[in-house]
C-alpha cells in the first residue's frame, strides 16, 4: 500500500491478483522448469508487494528486483524464497546485498574479490550469479573470459556460485539470426564451466518473448517478466492461451460543462472550441503517468466509447471532448487503460501514442493512483 491509499481518489489501478496467478501457473505449465518471477518497477506498476506475495504461492522459484529497496520492502512482508538483483550496481551497494541475503550478478574479477572480502566480514556467503555477455553490451563478462573470472570464485571461500545467465537482446524482433549467435556465445560459456567441472544450480537466459519463442533457450529456469502480468511486448505477440491482462486504469468523470464556441481548453490555449461543445474533466495527470505529449494522442474510453483528450494534459488532471450523442454524467467510469463495452485500450495503443514502449506506460504509473486489488 502506497502513501497515497489512504486518501479517496477519483483514478485507480484495478488489479487482479488471481489472473496473476493464473498467467504464472500457465508458463510453468508450458515451460516445464522453474520459473523468477520479475517484479522489478514496482511489479510493472502492478504493486510489488502483492504481486510478490501471489508469486511465491504460486511457486516462483525467485523473486527478480532492481534496488535493495524492493528487496527491503518483500522481505519485510514476509516473502521467503530468493530475491536476485538483477541489474548493475556500485559497490558501495554490495555490503547490503550480503547482510539482506539477496543474490546478485557478478562479472569481473574486482566484484567478487569485494564480495568474497565482504561476506567474510559478515560471516556470511554471497550468493551469486556469473552474467556472460553474449551481445547485450551492458554487464557481463565475455564468453572467452569466463574461465579466467570462475577461477577467481572457486578461490573465494565466501562465494557461492549459484548461476550462470544472459540476457537476449533481440529475442522480440523477427529476425533470429543474432537470438541464436547469443545462445551459441551462452552455450560456449556453459561448455567452458562443464571443461571445469562445475555446473551451477541456476542456468536461466531466456526473457518473456524469449521463453515464448525459443523452447531451447529455457535451460533450467526462465525469467518472465510483462508477460506475466499479462501484457504483450509487441504486437502480433500470441501469450500462451488463457494468459490476460490482470490490470486496468480507471477513473470517474468529476465534471462535465458545455463550452461556447472558440473557447479555450487547458494550458496554452492549443484547443479551442469548435462549436458548442461538452467537455469532461477526469482526475488524471502527468503527476499519475499520464503523458501530455504528443498533443492530441491520447483517448479513454467512455460508456463503452473511445473519446479524445483534449487541451494540454495538466499535472493533476485532463479534459475530454464528450461526443453530442453520449450520454454522459458525473461519477461515469472511464476507461484509460483496459476494456470497456466492446472496446479495449492496450498498453500498446498507448505507447504508439506517446512515442514509447508499453513497458513505460504501466511502470510509470504512480504511486499516487491508489493499487485496487480483486
Amino acid at each position: 500500500m502506497s502513501e497515497y491509499d489512504q486518501y479517496i481518489r477519483n483514478t485507480w489501478f484495478e488489479i487482479d491478483l488471481n489472473q496473476f496467478q493464473k498467467n504464472i501457473q500457465i508458463i510453468k505449465d508450458h515451460v516445464k522448469t522453474r520459473v523468477l518471477v520479475v517484479v522489478k518497477a514496482n511489479a510493472y506498476g502492478h504493486g510489488l508487494v502483492k504481486c510478490g506475495l501471489a508469486a511465491e504461492e504460486s511457486g516462483a522459484t525467485m523473486l527478480g528486483v532492481a534496488t535493495v529497496g524492493e528487496a527491503s520492502l518483500l522481505r519485510k512482508a514476509d516473502v521467503k524464497i530468493p530475491l536476485l538483483r538483477m541489474t548493475a550496481y556500485g559497490e558501495n551497494e554490495m555490503e547490503s546485498f550480503i547482510k539482506d541475503d539477496i543474490h546478485f550478478f557478478v562479472w569481473t574479477v574486482e566484484q567478487i574479490e569485494s564480495a568474497n572480502r565482504i561476506a567474510e566480514v559478515k560471516g556470511k556467503k554471497a550468493n551469486v550469479h556469473l552474467k556472460v555477455d553474449t551481445g547485450m553490451g551492458r554487464a557481463g563478462v565475455f564468453a572467452e573470459n569466463v574461465k579466467l573470472v570462475v577461477e577467481i570464485i572457486k578461490k573465494s571461500g565466501n562465494v557461492n556460485f549459484e548461476g550462470v545467465c544472459s540476457h537476449f537482446h533481440t529475442a522480440d524482433m523477427i529476425e533470429t539470426d543474432s537470438v541464436f549467435r547469443q545462445i551459441d556465445k551462452f552455450e560456449q560459456a556453459l561448455s567452458t564451466l562443464d571443461d571445469m567441472g562445475i555446473t551451477p544450480p541456476y542456468i536461466h537466459l531466456s526473457n518473456s518473448p524469449a521463453l515464448l519463442r525459443f523452447k531451447e533457450a529455457r535451460y533450467n529456469m526462465v525469467r518472465t517478466g510483462v508477460i506475466t502480468y499479462g501484457q504483450y511486448y509487441e504486437r502480433n505477440t500470441e501469450l500462451f492461451d488463457g494468459m490476460k491482462a490482470m490490470g486496468t486504469w480507471k477513473a470517474r468523470l468529476v465534471s462535465v460543462k458545455t463550452l461556447p464556441p472558440n473557447h479555450g481548453v487547458s494550458y496554452s490555449l492549443k484547443y479551442r472550441t469548435e462549436k458548442e461543445e461538452r467537455i469532461g474533466i477526469i482526475p488524471v495527470g502527468y503527476a499519475d503517468g499520464f503523458h501530455r505529449r504528443p498533443l492530441g494522442a491520447n483517448k479513454v474510453l467512455l460508456n463503452g466509447r473511445r473519446v479524445n483528450v483534449i487541451g494540454s494534459v495538466c499535472m493533476d488532471q485532463c479534459m475530454i471532448k464528450i461526443p453530442d450523442d453520449l450520454d454522459a454524467q458525473i461519477g461515469d467510469e472511464v476507461v484509460i487503460m483496459g476494456g470497456q463495452g466492446s472496446d479495449y485500450i492496450d498498453s500498446l495503443d498507448i505507447a504508439d501514442a506517446w512515442g514509447t514502449n508499453n513497458y513505460e506506460v504501466f511502470a510509470n504509473i504512480s504511486d499516487r493512483v491508489p493499487r485496487v486489488y480483486i
